[in-house]
């Protein structure tokens, strides 16, 4: 799924928890912080992600519960 400058991040969570979300490049090298150690209730997220400054490559963002450090949610996009 291409996008621009922006991207769309849409999350349900079905248990609260403290999680980061970031992107990443296919590397593995943090590009951006999008939240860090946010409390999340059960619900609907959006976020609109600014990727002005990265260049054209794939990415995914990636959500991730604090306190067990484990990977709940992830999703591949392409940057044009």
């Amino acid at each position: 799924n291409p996008t621009g400058d922006n991207v769309n991040i849409d999350l349900i969570v079905a248990e609260e928890k403290l999680a980061d979300l970031s992107i990443y490049d296919m590397l593995g090298v943090k590009v951006r912080n999008v939240f860090s150690g946010e409390y999340l209730k059960r619900g609907y997220y959006h976020y609109s992600v600014n990727l002005r400054g990265l260049s054209a490559a794939a990415y995914i963002a990636v959500l991730v519960d604090k306190v067990n450090m484990k990977l709940k949610a992830s999703k591949k996009f392409i940057k044009y």
